[in-house]
């Protein structure tokens, strides 16, 4: 069953709601202290600012999309399905894995380059309407389906994209 964690502040006898975030699964804290959700988080359309104090791993999906993330400092050192990090103002990719089993998204983030992202992905790898992104320079080595670039305008020179995708 999903359970959902609502964290708020009073201000000024207002209660503001900062954070909405969802696990599916099951939380468990390791012998090292760090947290281990076996199942998924859905922090998406949350106002989350910073990814200190995330779990150390998450063995489903991670999704912050719509989140006010620009950096992915303290982001879970291994993610076991889809990572999406769409409509973010992200500026970089460093801190993420090395591998992601499933899907990486980052559509619409203010991402210049993709220095930092995955070095393998096992399913698509979308990086759709990042109007900022001039580089591919960190794309991913190996791609298990669909390398999705629609709407990088600003990315016209192909000669950099030295990738494996396998496709389906």
């Amino acid at each position: 069953f999903p359970v959902t964690i609502v964290v708020a502040v009073a201000v000024g006898g207002v209660v503001v709601v900062i954070v909405v975030v969802t696990f599916v699964g099951v939380v468990v804290v390791g012998g090292d202290g760090g947290v281990v959700v076996v199942g998924s988080v859905h922090a998406s359309e949350s106002r989350l600012t910073s990814l200190e104090g995330a779990p150390r791993v998450i063995e489903g999906d991670f999704l912050l999309k719509g989140t006010k993330i620009s950096n992915l400092e303290g982001l879970p050192e291994s993610i076991g399905r889809n990572l999406a990090l769409d409509h973010t103002p992200l500026t970089s990719l460093e801190g993420c894995p090395n591998f992601i089993t499933g899907q990486f998204t980052t559509s619409k983030t203010l991402l210049t380059d993709l220095k930092g992202a995955p070095r393998e992905i096992s399913g698509d790898a979308g990086f759709e309407h990042c109007n900022r992104l001039t580089s591919l320079e960190g794309i991913p080595k190996k791609i298990g389906s669909n390398l999705v670039l629609n709407g990088c305008l600003n990315v016209w020179d192909p000669r950099p994209l030295r990738v494996i995708v396998t496709g389906k």
